[in-house]
């Protein structure tokens, strides 16, 4: 089974940080190794952005502190968040910058960006 629990991947279950699980063999030519010499790749599972209102109460608290920053919040629980703003616009850097500042927290988080055609 190339999905792995935390009691078969030799650690305590629910040990493993939320949003990422680790699988099997991967494509040809994207093969990682893991330190018993097994080839493993990592799947990070996460949102598709952020800046919703209606996510209050349900993903954000029902009332946010002053200063509330979606992108950390969530960075907590997850170690991936996609940008969808990039499907519609590039970003400026300065903006990119603000929202990694943001996410800094989770030392294990990265964005992916949705791209336009």
């Amino acid at each position: 089974m190339p999905w792995k629990t935390g009691e078969d991947s030799g650690r305590e279950r629910g040990s493993r940080q939320a949003g990422s699980a680790e699988v099997g063999e991967g494509p040809k030519g994207m093969k990682g190794e893991s330190a018993e010499g097994r080839s493993t790749k990592e799947v990070r599972v996460g949102p598709a952005g952020w800046s919703y209102t209606d996510w209050a109460g349900i993903v954000y608290p029902a009332r946010k502190e002053k200063g509330f920053r979606e992108a950390e919040y969530l960075a907590r629980y997850f170690d991936v968040i996609e940008i969808n703003t990039t499907f519609y616009n590039p970003v400026r850097a300065e903006m990119a910058e603000r929202w990694a500042e943001q996410a800094g927290g989770n030392p294990r988080f990265q964005f992916t960006a949705k791209l336009w055609q």
